[in-house]
């Protein structure tokens, strides 16, 4: 018999685990913090996820997908990686930082840093391991 576990379950210490949006969305807005952080992976129902965070009270939303480079600024940084078999090629020294658009990033961390402390700015998308948040 395999070990796949039929009952995943996440054991939560000294914090707590929220379901249903109408809950998670009331927690939100009640929160005092300044900057909310929601960092998304591939696979999930991204506009589902943005349209119910937009409904927490707020004064900026920023959506890190904008923050990228144009596709053809990555295609040309990635190329060297790249060979014709599009399944096989080459391990890169890229990392996500090298993905974001300096200018675009420059100017919202700047945006951001004039709202803080006063306003709530919400941060949505690839956020934990972004410049953003440096």
């Amino acid at each position: 018999m395999g070990t796949y576990d039929k009952f995943p379950s996440t054991f939560i210490e000294d914090g707590k685990l929220i379901k249903w949006w109408n809950d998670i969305i009331s927690e939100l807005s009640s929160d005092k913090s300044n900057i909310i952080a929601v960092e998304c992976y591939t696979g999930i129902y991204y506009s589902d996820l943005l349209t119910k965070i937009k409904e927490i009270p707020h004064t900026m939303l920023v959506d890190t997908s904008a923050l990228f480079k144009s596709e053809e600024e990555i295609l040309q940084m990635t190329a060297p990686f790249m060979k014709e078999d599009v399944l096989f090629g080459f391990l890169s020294n890229l990392s996500l930082a090298d993905y974001f658009d300096q200018d675009k990033l420059k100017n919202i961390q700047q945006k951001i840093k004039r709202l803080e402390g006063e306003k709530r700015v919400i941060v949505v998308g690839t956020v934990c391991c972004s410049p953003l948040t440096e």
